[in-house]
């Protein structure tokens, strides 16, 4: 699903939910007739202004919203009303919002976040509903750390005020914002946060938090937990507020999702259905988006004729809705049909304008794409010379897509090190600040039972006996914070000791590479070219199993790690594994020999065990020289399985042992062909098995090879098959 076209049924939901139960009793009609009226106050007059731009705003017509809005700004200023001023910048933003008019909706809610001199007067409230469109802007801008920042701010303010429904509403915006992130275990772990605040029939809100669960659980293709969400954000909406954005939404997911899994009618009824009451309520936004989705399945089925149909109608409505974003989207996959239909003329203008526009917005994925299929396009007419020009361009975005994207995550990590710290530091302030009270607390009630004399002499020293072992108590919590924040440090240190050692290796190979290609090109040579191509690969391969590493390290660290056992024979991931390795197993000649006897059942998470098992692997490979040998072998033990990994490499030393499965920044170590290593797969290895209710040792003799036992619960096959799970 596209996340940028998603994006702006969010926002409107979100600012939607702001002003519900504003001025009910009256109807758009009947307030106009009120504001003709001659003998108004001034103070109703621009009352009614903005409960005519409240009321547009939820029938989500800017135009009309702004035009209100800002007569109620402009008599609010010249009369000084202060909070009618304040909640008539608020309705411009959010209009601004709805017409994907991000720089304007921010420069109007600028106006609203005080100052010193105006923060007297600007409610709690009203400071908070700024600091959520504020985020709103943010999250849109792609800035999510400060998008973050303003929805927490917003969050401690609600919760001041005890406001469960916008608490629920700032729990759903940050869970959007990790989706966005693709931090998937941290949304989900928000929107559930949502369901504490919401009553068990939560209506609107309760329908938009399914819908966001539907979509975050689609991204991570467990389709049976995103159908039953979505069809319970489809409850919800046509039973509460009858939304038609909702209901819309709500028939868009299901339709991608009975997409992913096959079932084409379904598939195709939901979307149509979606469009259908897009249609009636003249939502141009959401047809658009109903036709886009209509073409990305015929995509996958490579229906290109319908591909073409429903693009073509999808690029003009996000054109008519003035959506840059989104209609290169559009134009991407029409343009990708025509090439698909022989049109090839069509398809070149289409491509080379959506080229453009990508540049233009800094869209990098996006342009990516374009350069990839004009490279197509280009060699298809035998233009080799630009084809060729094309596929370089295109690589080099891809190396720099790749490495800001690389970059995001490690500085994701870092900050995600610096919220824990900071945490940490906060759970230690307040167990001092208890242990502070406990000991006045005491000094007080002492003084009390002296004054009532020596008949309370007892019970005077039993409440010192108990203040006492509160005391001890509260010591040993601060004592035992302390020391896990030290260690939580050290680890901290360690970590980025490594990245700034072991990631310079890799990225310094890449510096001056163009300039060497520039040389080699121009000298001719191109056996030094092709082999400058391979050292680029081997330092990308590299640095990305570097990177995987630290970052599966960084969510073991932070308990994020997605465990989902399921019972499934042993063999046949071992032999996936196997097929990994076959080029590095030719090249140097070492024989791999797995050795199970009789079909073995485990009950453990599949992810996690291929984790383990590629970098035990990897490591016997990496260690074990030329012409030698590997083996995997596994024997059942009562309840367990043993899987033993036994290399003929070149062993490890004793006090090496004692720390191996220890982060420890002087552990990096070459291998036979000086293969580069961290250590980091070790602990992941540890982590993995520990995970899935295990355990790891190793036994090693330097110069005799090296064998790594772990163990896994055993099981038996009694799940119920997947084609049955994803039936509608």
């Amino acid at each position: 699903m596209s996340y940028p076209i998603k994006l702006l049924l969010l926002i409107v939901l979100s600012i939607t939910l702001q002003h519900s139960g504003f001025g009910q009793s009256q109807r758009i009609d009947s307030i106009k007739s009120t504001l003709h009226r001659e003998t108004l106050a001034d103070s109703t007059h621009i009352d009614l202004l903005l409960e005519l731009a409240e009321r547009y705003h939820q029938k989500r017509m800017p135009d009309s919203t702004l035009s209100y809005a800002r007569r109620a700004l402009s008599l609010a200023e010249n009369q000084g009303k202060y909070h009618q001023h304040i909640k008539a910048l608020r309705l411009i933003g959010a209009a601004h919002i709805i017409k994907n008019d991000f720089i304007e909706a921010q420069a109007s809610l600028e106006k609203i976040v005080p100052s010193e001199a105006t923060s007297d007067k600007l409610t709690q409230a009203e400071l908070a509903n700024a600091l959520n469109y504020k985020g709103i802007v943010a999250g849109y801008l792609g800035d999510f750390q400060t998008s973050i920042s303003f929805y927490n701010q917003s969050l401690i303010i609600h919760k001041a005020l005890k406001d469960s429904i916008s608490i629920a509403g700032r729990f759903i915006n940050l869970g959007n914002v990790y989706m966005r992130q693709g931090d998937y275990p941290a949304a989900i772990r928000s929107f559930f946060e949502s369901f504490n605040y919401l009553s068990e029939d939560g209506g609107e809100t309760q329908a938009i938090l399914n819908l966001n669960l539907g979509e975050c659980y689609e991204l991570l293709e467990d389709y049976r937990k995103a159908r039953q969400h979505a069809l319970k954000a489809l409850n919800g909406f046509e039973n509460s507020t009858q939304s038609p954005v909702g209901i819309s939404e709500s028939h868009y997911t299901l339709g991608n999702v009975y997409s992913q899994i096959g079932n084409r009618d379904s598939c195709i009824f939901h979307i149509n259905k979606g469009i259908s009451v897009a249609l009636k309520t003249n939502d141009a936004d959401r047809v658009a988006e109903g036709h886009h989705y209509l073409a990305l399945h015929y995509k996958r089925n490579e229906e290109w004729n319908k591909v073409a149909e429903n693009a073509s109608i999808a690029y003009e409505y996000f054109r008519k809705v003035k959506s840059p974003r989104r209609y290169t989207a559009a134009q991407l996959v029409l343009s990708e049909a025509y090439l698909n239909l022989h049109d090839i003329k069509k398809s070149v203008a289409l491509a080379e304008k959506g080229l453009s526009l990508s540049r233009e917005l800094e869209l990098k994925d996006t342009e990516k794409d374009f350069l990839l299929l004009l490279s197509r396009l280009y060699a298809s007419q035998k233009d080799f010379s630009k084809a060729y020009q094309l596929s370089l361009e295109y690589s080099a975005v891809k190396d720099s897509v790749l490495n800001q994207e690389k970059t995001r995550q490690i500085a994701n990590i870092e900050a995600l090190y610096e919220n824990e710290k900071k945490e940490q530091q906060l759970a230690l302030a307040v167990a001092r600040q208890k242990a502070a009270q406990s000991s006045l607390e005491e000094r007080k009630t002492r003084e009390l039972f002296l004054i009532a004399g020596l008949m309370m002499t007892m019970v005077v020293l039993a409440l010192g006996i108990f203040l006492y072992v509160t005391l001890r108590q509260n010591k040993k919590v601060v004592d035992d914070q302390n020391t896990r924040l030290q260690n939580l440090i050290k680890t901290k240190d360690r970590f980025f000791s490594i990245i700034g050692h072991d990631l310079r290796g890799p990225i310094t190979s890449f510096a001056g590479i163009n300039n060497l290609i520039k040389w080699y090109i121009e000298k001719k040579d191109e056996k030094k070219l092709r082999a400058l191509g391979e050292n680029i690969s081997k330092s990308a391969e590299q640095l990305d199993t570097l990177l995987n590493n630290l970052l599966n390290w960084a969510m073991a660290q932070t308990g994020g790690l997605p465990y989902h056992p399921e019972s499934f024979q042993l063999e046949p991931v071992i032999h996936e594994i196997e097929g990994l390795f076959t080029n590095q197993l030719k090249v140097k000649n070492i024989a791999l020999t797995v050795k199970i006897t009789e079909p073995t059942c485990v009950l453990a998470d599949r992810n996690a065990l291929l984790l383990v098992l590629r970098n035990l692997i990897s490591n016997a490979l990496k260690f074990t020289p030329m012409n030698g040998a590997i083996l995997i072998g596994c024997q059942t033990e009562k309840e367990q399985v043993l899987i033993q990994v036994q290399d003929s490499g070149v062993g490890i030393p004793k006090e090496k042992l004692e720390t191996l499965f220890e982060l420890n920044e002087s552990k990096s170590t070459f291998g036979t062909a000086n293969e580069k290593g961290t250590g980091l797969g070790l602990i992941l290895c540890k982590e993995y098995v520990s995970l899935n209710k295990g355990t790891i040792s190793v036994d090693s003799t330097p110069g005799h090879g090296t064998v790594f036992t772990f163990t896994l619960p055993i099981s038996s096959m009694n799940e119920e098959p997947i084609s049955n799970i994803y039936q509608p």
